[in-house]
């Protein structure tokens, strides 16, 4: 448990979780502003991965840049949920 009281997920139970989804944000900086976007992904192994059109704002990503990447899931019904959040350089 962390100091709010949120269980702390190991690497792997992590990855299994996001292998359950396919939509997912990516947090980035375009033009030294951030920006939090949508994008489709999918799990390979060890590695997120996902793709987009040459040109888009997501050319941050093949510069090696500093992102971050989270996907989370809320059941309503019983009030409880999770979520993963990445960060690291692309």
């Amino acid at each position: 448990m962390d100091r709010n009281g949120l269980e702390v997920l190991a690497e792997d139970e992590c990855l299994s979780l996001l292998a359950t989804a396919w939509l997912g944000r990516i947090g980035l900086s375009i033009g030294a502003l951030p920006a939090i976007l949508p994008v489709a992904y999918a799990v390979d192994q060890r590695t997120v991965v996902f793709r987009t059109v040459a040109g888009s704002k997501l050319d941050a990503i093949g510069r090696g840049e500093v992102v971050c990447f989270e996907v989370d899931h809320a059941d309503v019904d019983t009030s409880s949920g999770w979520s993963v959040l990445m960060v690291g350089r692309a």
